[in-house]
């Protein structure tokens, strides 16, 4: 359920009713065969049959430029562009900053004057943050522009966040006397008090981007039928508020963006952070906390981070956490992020968000804030200079030179280096880090499949190789494959072997211990299965060892670091280097769709540089070519395709583990980012399906499937935020690999009983918000409207009023008018739970 801005083709059919001739019968008028009915789906272009030059109406667009405008950048040009190519005799544009403290705020010239020849629109696009809404002086240019020309404002914030600006914004019911007409002689009244018209000069229209909200206005302003509208008008006054600043109106929150913020003291900025993370949307909170982990939050930052780690949300999510107050000005700093506006977290603030992130969740926002941050920025936060520093120091020596012999081997054992290796140069400077701290001689690199752990311990041995006496290489699948291993390394080391012919792995552990060295050796574990099997056969003292693995048993008690997908950069240039003549877009929209997983790009990459179908063919089929990739074509350091290995994991789970199959095949089908843990056991001891749910009868099966799942790197548990999540590729290989078609019935059908078990008992509530979020994320409509079960058509319902309380009117009116349409024909439970979805729509506002 998308709450983005209406697409292009969408908002021109929505203003395909200014297409009317200077004269003549009208297009869209009643019987003319081209009208768009209220509720037909637009489709295709469209063609406008009235020509330029005898249309009726002018558009006159102003955008704002307070800096809060810069949120919406992307949308202005969309939509400044939309409105070139819509049936208007001429666009024009101008620019008003209702920042500015001038009294009155900078004008646009000629936007006071009517039109002659033709009927003048004009379109003010805003947030309503300035200081020029707070103090009157917008609303009392509205008020003179709305006597000459057909004002509405263009209220880009998401609805939910319209009462927190400096615009009083109320329902009405509109009324057009005359087609085209000035907004002052517009009528309106209350939708909660219709005792009839009110005389007009005191409201103009508002409206958001989407395809219902400027339809009613385009047909509210081009038509003349008398009847009522239902709308939404924003008040304005003929004058100013008082040089004393008295107003009626109450002023809303100060917000960073609306001018700033004292910054207080810390004790304040906790206080607002813990205020904002009770009444803010879960997503936005989450936002606001990933943001802290940078020295300097940047817009291009806050749009990354919302799009890199929490994709399947909206604007809304970036909207509130900018507005939030907790973010202040810093303009002496703008020089730091390259001309872009920069803001820091109130004192205190910070570290209260911070307590809501997991390891993980640090993780991966630093790499995505060393992205959109120059290195300049990096020197902003006292302690994190070290961004921007050359290469460290490599880890110390070991001077201890032992009691044992001279460790000495005639042949290392190192597979060759990947010359395509890229990027990970961070990851790369902390498992040094990690290796040259006083008593740490291991270090694991643990991630799911997938994401370049033992390319980058190769990596890493390959760039220290002189640093050490020799390297040792261990494929450590299994432990008799290790001891064989280590046993070799025995014969390469001299050691006598024992009567059978071969050099005991103990024997090799305790050379390895007391053995006299220069430099020190390092042993690399690849690909390590569970320590309780491998932990007794990995050698410690006089060396490093690095041990990759899927598995988060590695994690519980020794040092590691979590290898995560690519950074985005890494993933544009490992696919240039694997295919020269792709474009930077092309490449940034294929790395989009593989989710950053390093092992997918090469696939993709050695696609594409073969014969067959070009780039645009490899994204329009991605799910299908993606799966037979994985499932077809091995890579060099792979022995056997990346699906036949997950494969292999996943027949090893059926043996023993079916709950963590059926978990997975569950996660596979609720979306993508991370599952709260808290839903999951939201259904337990529930009525479920059979198959994927049986995994929710009880607490402790649940508990252990998710430790299963886990431990075999399907899924990344972050135990910090109680989360857990599958890769977006590895569900992709699942649904069309691993599932048959039964088994994505159960799983959907799992999926909606397990949402349905955990809708709160008042969807309205506050506390309510955040399980109401989650669930309406993960909610796929098209399937709960199918459903025959009388609990998810009460979820559907659950979904239309948590929509409405929370001011998203729009999503909530579409979701009721397409169960409408889907439900009509059913029995009782149905028409009950229609009529509860019109009793929620009817209601006069949206409540707080």
């Amino acid at each position: 359920m998308s709450r983005g801005p209406v697409g292009r083709s969408a908002l021109l059919h929505a203003l395909s009713a200014f297409d009317r001739p200077a004269a003549g019968r009208l297009p869209g008028d009643p019987g003319d065969p081209g009208a768009l009915g209220p509720a037909e789906v637009y489709r295709g272009p469209l063609e406008f049959p009235v020509p330029v030059d005898e249309r009726r109406y002018d558009l006159h667009v102003v955008v704002d430029r307070a800096p809060s405008m810069d949120l919406w950048v992307d949308i202005v040009r969309d939509f400044l562009s939309v409105t070139r190519q819509a049936p208007f005799r001429s666009v024009r544009v101008d620019e008003l900053d209702t920042s500015a403290p001038d009294s009155p705020p900078p004008g646009v010239a000629g936007a006071d004057k009517a039109c002659t020849a033709t009927r003048r629109v004009l379109l003010l696009a805003t947030d309503c943050l300035g200081h020029a809404w707070r103090d009157g002086r917008m609303t009392a240019l509205l008020h003179e522009w709305s006597r000459t020309s057909a004002v509405a404002v263009v209220q880009l914030l998401p609805q939910r966040l319209w009462g927190r600006t400096g615009a009083s914004i109320v329902d009405v019911e509109w009324s057009n006397p005359s087609p085209g007409g000035p907004a002052g002689r517009l009528r309106h009244r209350s939708w909660s008090s219709p005792a009839g018209p009110v005389a007009v000069g005191g409201a103009v229209p508002v409206i958001a981007l989407n395809l219902h909200s400027v339809r009613a206005w385009a047909e509210l302003v081009t038509g003349a039928d008398g009847a009522w509208h239902q709308g939404i008008g924003l008040l304005v006054d003929e004058k100013p508020s008082a040089p004393d600043g008295t107003r009626t109106r109450s002023a809303p929150p100060r917000t960073a963006a609306a001018g700033g913020v004292a910054r207080g003291t810390p004790q304040a900025g906790r206080d607002a952070a813990r205020r904002f993370l009770r009444t803010a949307e879960p997503d936005s909170a989450r936002l606001a906390a990933l943001l802290t982990v940078a020295p300097v939050v940047t817009v291009p930052l806050l749009r990354g981070m919302r799009h890199r780690l929490l994709p399947d949300t909206g604007d809304f999510s970036v909207a509130e956490a900018f507005l939030s107050g907790l973010l202040v000005p810093a303009p002496a700093h703008d020089t730091a992020t390259a001309g872009r506006r920069a803001y820091f977290f109130r004192p205190g603030a910070g570290e209260v968000l911070m307590r809501e992130l997991g390891r993980s969740d640090v993780t991966r926002a630093l790499t995505v804030a060393d992205e959109f941050l120059p290195p300049d920025a990096w020197t902003l936060r006292h302690g994190w200079a070290e961004a921007g520093e050359g290469p460290r120091a490599a880890p110390e020596p070991r001077r201890d030179k032992g009691t044992g012999p001279e460790l000495r081997v005639t042949d290392e054992r190192l597979p060759s280096r990947n010359d395509s290796f890229t990027g990970r140069d961070a990851l790369l400077r902390d498992l040094r880090d990690t290796l040259a701290t006083k008593g740490n001689d291991l270090c694991v690199l643990q991630g799911e499949g997938g994401v370049g752990k033992t390319q980058t311990a190769l990596e890493y041995a390959h760039r220290h190789r002189d640093d050490y006496d020799f390297v040792w290489w261990v494929e450590a699948g299994d432990a008799a494959k290790a001891r064989q291993s280590l046993e070799q390394l025995g014969t390469a080391l001299g050691m006598t072997p024992d009567p059978g012919g071969a050099v005991p792995a103990e024997a090799v552990l305790d050379r390895l211990r007391n053995g006299r060295t220069r430099g020190g050796w390092l042993l690399v574990m690849n690909n390590a299965e569970s320590p309780e099997r491998l932990g007794p056969l990995l050698p410690r003292g006089r060396g490093h060892v690095i041990v990759t693995s899927r598995s988060i048993s590695w994690t519980v008690r020794m040092p590691y670091l979590r290898v995560a997908p690519f950074r985005r950069p890494e993933s544009k240039e490992l696919l240039h280097r694997l295919v020269a003549d792709l474009s930077d877009d092309d490449a940034d929209t294929l790395a989009e769709k593989a989710g950053d997983l390093p092992l997918v790009l090469v696939q993709f990459g050695c696609s594409l540089a073969g014969p067959g179908l070009d780039v645009a063919g490899h994204l329009a089929e991605f799910d299908e070519i993606c799966a037979m990739l994985l499932r077809e074509r091995p890579l060099p350091d792979y022995p056997l395709p990346v699906a036949a290995s997950w494969q292999v994991t996943l027949d090893s789970l059926r043996d023993g583990a079916q709950d963590a199959v059926n978990l997975l095949h569950l996660l596979c089908f609720l979306g993508t980012g991370p599952v709260p843990q808290d839903l999951l056991f939201a259904g337990v001891g529930r009525e479920m399906p059979l198959g994927p749910g049986h995994v929710l009868r009880g607490a402790v099966e649940l508990h252990q499937a998710l430790y299963r799942l886990g431990d075999a790197g399907l899924a990344t548990v972050d135990k910090d935020t109680r989360t857990i999540e599958v890769h977006r590729v590895l569900q992709l290989v699942v649904r069309h690999t691993f599932m048959e078609e039964y088994e994505h019935r159960r799983a959907g059908e799992a999926v909606l009983c397990l949402l349905a078990a955990a809708v709160p008992e008042d969807p309205t509530a506050p506390d309510s918000r955040l399980p109401m979020t989650e669930i309406s994320r993960r909610l796929n409509l098209v399937d709960a409207l199918a459903s025959e079960r009388d609990d998810v058509g009460d979820l559907v319902v659950a979904a239309v009023r948590h929509h409405h309380t929370h001011g998203d009117r729009n999503v909530a009116a579409t979701i009721a008018e397409l169960a409408a349409q889907s439900w009509h024909t059913r029995p009782e439970p149905r028409r009950r739970q229609l009529e509860a979805m019109r009793r929620c729509l009817e209601q006069a506002s949206p409540g707080p």
